[in-house]
């Protein structure tokens, strides 16, 4: 007897599977660790990404607008719903990236929408049908100083070419046209003198408080709304206006 129970003791014994509740939280604290710290890398790389591409968008339309210039001995487009056909930039400009279309679309993408913006307008998900143009929502607007409109007394184009300061005057940058500032398109109009007025129109900030802005020689730069200052008079600097009109 004493034999078989030492015989058993000796039997090597499968050690145990699975977990121990310590071993279980261990991981379960690296992984949140781990998450922490991708998280926002990735939320910031995409961030970056999306900006790039509004950039990217940026710089094709004013190829665009080159090319309308070219074709019309140098004129601006018209800026927003005069008697011309077609009546706003948006669509005189289209036909240069989108000949064959009417949904303004250049590689599959939307050219007339910033990435940013266009997540917001997902996540508001309340357009208006008012402010839908065409069945779409967009949000790059030009400056109103530039070309006639029914809404500005029908002041003549602009040419392209006699810009007095083309480097310091805004030709399109991102904006929306909510009351609440939500993001939701269609802005074809923007100078602070609208945006003041009517109180409508929001340039936005979309990345992380700065705006991508097109400048009338073609570079694009980013803008911070200054300390203190309404980003519904965002660039207004005091009242001149001195990057929205171009002899200001």
């Amino acid at each position: 007897m004493d034999a078989f129970r030492l015989s058993r003791s000796i039997v090597p014994q499968a050690p145990p599977t699975g977990f121990t509740l310590i071993e279980l939280l261990t991981v379960i604290a690296i992984i949140g660790i781990l998450a922490g710290i991708t998280i926002p890398v990735v939320s910031q790389v995409r961030g970056s990404a999306e900006k790039a591409r509004c950039v990217s968008n940026l710089k094709n339309l004013y190829l665009n607008f080159v090319l309308y210039a070219q074709d019309n001995k140098d004129r601006l487009p018209t800026v927003d719903w005069t008697a011309e056909s077609p009546p706003t930039w948006w669509r005189q400009v289209a036909r240069y990236h989108a000949p064959n279309s009417t949904a303004y679309k250049e590689d599959g993408t939307q050219v007339m929408l910033c990435p940013t913006h266009l997540k917001r307008i997902v996540a508001k998900a309340n357009v208006p049908a008012s402010r839908l143009q065409d069945g779409l929502v967009y949000n790059y607007g030009m400056n109103g100083y530039l070309g006639k409109s029914d809404t500005n007394g029908g002041k003549t184009v602009l040419q392209l070419g006699r810009l007095p300061k083309p480097s310091r005057t805004i030709l399109l940058t991102e904006g929306s046209s909510h009351g609440s500032g939500a993001t939701t398109g269609a802005v074809a109009e923007l100078n602070s003198y609208w945006i003041n007025r009517h109180n409508s129109e929001d340039l936005g900030g979309p990345h992380k408080g700065s705006n991508n802005i097109l400048w009338c020689d073609g570079h694009v730069s980013n803008m911070k709304t200054p300390a203190g200052q309404s980003k519904k008079i965002l660039f207004d600097d005091g009242g001149t206006e001195k990057y929205w009109k171009p002899d200001a």
